[in-house]
Parts: C-alpha cells; structure tokens; sequence
C-alpha cells in the first residue's frame, strides 16, 4: 500500500466510522461509540503512559507535544491537558475535520492534515514529546522508519518519543505469516482487482498490518543517533500480534 492508498483508505474509514477505525471493538462496530465514552479511553491511556515513564525515570518537558496519526484527537487532547501546545497530525482529511469538531483547548491544540511521507511541515527541534500508537503498524515498514527518523529530527535535545511497532504475526494464518506483512497474497489480488474495478471499491477502505522485527527495529534507532531507554512488551494490536513499544531520548 503506498502513500496515496494509505490517505484514501483512512479517509474513507473516518467518514464512514471514525471512533471504531480508531478503537476497532467489535461492539463499537456501526457509529456505537459514545464520544465521551470513546475520549475518556484517550484520557485513560496518556494517564497509563505518564505513570509508565514516571516508573521508569524518564522526564519530559511539559512545553510542546505531537500526536502522530491523531485521528479525531483521542489521544491529543488528552496530551493537551498536560501540555502548553499540543499538535495533532494525520493523513485523514476526514480525521482532520472531525478532531477540530471536537477540540477543547483552542489554539493550545492545533490538527494538521499531512499526506507526504516526511514532516516537513515542521521546523527540526519543535517537540519536548513525540507519541505514537496504533499508527505506524497500518503503514509499510519503510513508511514507518521515515516517520520515525523525522521523529529525532522534530525533538528538542533531551526530548522524548514513545511509539509503538508490532513485531511479528503470531496469530493462526492460512499461509505462512511474514513479519512485514501478515495478508500479502490477499491484498495482491485486491490490489489487482482495485486497479480493474476501481468503481466498485470508491467507498470501500481497508486496514492493513504490518511488523518491524524487535531486533532490526533497535538496530534502526541506534543507528538514528539516540537513546533507548525503554523496550516493552505492547498489547495494543490484539493477541494475533507480538508488539512493543519503544521509548527512545535524544541526547
């Protein structure tokens, strides 16, 4: 899935059914969520996060924060509370719109729409903090690394970024699961059927997984210049994947 099919697939799920494209519980399916019910699950999982890294000594700088991949700002408005300025950006036109629906905050909480596979749109050393969840897994694997790269570059020295990758498929599988794409042969032939039929697919979207093996992803941010500072065990994408998060401080 390149670039575009990413944009126009999120697009088409946040008009279609945003709360559960983002929380996908399958009694949520259908419009179901209740928009106070579905933002206090935000509010719950930043609240988690901060006392993760209190446990772990890891400070951060109350000043500015990025959500990447905010959707209609769940976890941004969260941030927004904790923060003086929080930016929430995504792919998702549709997103987009719905997050400015429902922000709280003003001008301290700011949504941009970003379809390139950079954030150029940001100045480098713009972010104390740079959280990401759910996110990175619904994109290419070389997707996911440019994203992360440009995370360093966006953070302020001493600044800090949480993300999280799925690693492998463990979950039952017709085929052989590979750990970069557990649904290849599938979406092969959809792809090929997308590219003759297009008109039958205009108001369909799909949500594809993919994982970055624990070892090449530390391998990846030693090589970006930056601290580890934690590695976890992440239950995020759902018992079928083995998932982490990362927790990395640029010096």
């Amino acid at each position: 899935m390149n670039i575009d099919e990413l944009k126009r697939n999120w697009h088409v799920l946040g008009k279609k059914d945003p709360m559960w494209a983002i929380i996908t519980r399958s009694d949520k399916k259908g419009n179901k969520w209740e928009p106070e019910d579905f933002f206090k699950t935000g509010e719950n999982k930043i609240a988690q996060l901060f006392e993760f890294l209190n446990d772990n000594g890891i400070s951060v700088t109350a000043d500015s924060a990025m959500d990447f991949g905010c959707g209609i700002g769940r976890l941004t408005q969260a941030l927004a509370s904790r923060f003086n300025y929080v930016a929430g950006v995504d792919i998702a036109e549709s997103m987009i719109k719905l997050a400015n629906e429902y922000n709280k905050h003003g001008d301290k909480c700011r949504y941009f729409l970003n379809t390139k596979d950079d954030l150029s749109l940001f100045h480098d050393k713009s972010f104390d903090f740079i959280y990401t969840i759910i996110v990175l897994q619904h994109m290419r694997p070389a997707y996911a690394k440019s994203y992360i790269k440009e995370f360093v570059r966006l953070l302020k020295p001493n600044g800090v970024c949480t993300f999280q990758v799925p690693s492998r498929f463990v979950g039952v599988t017709a085929t052989p699961a590979r750990p970069t794409f557990a649904r290849r042969r599938y979406n092969d032939l959809l792809r090929l059927a997308m590219n003759n039929f297009k008109w039958l697919f205009k108001n369909r979207a799909y949500m594809e997984m993919y994982g970055i093996e624990k070892e090449e992803m530390i391998a990846y941010i030693t090589g970006l210049g930056v601290k580890i500072a934690n590695v976890s065990l992440d239950k995020s994408p759902g018992p079928q994947w083995e998932s982490y998060q990362y927790t990395i401080i640029k010096s």
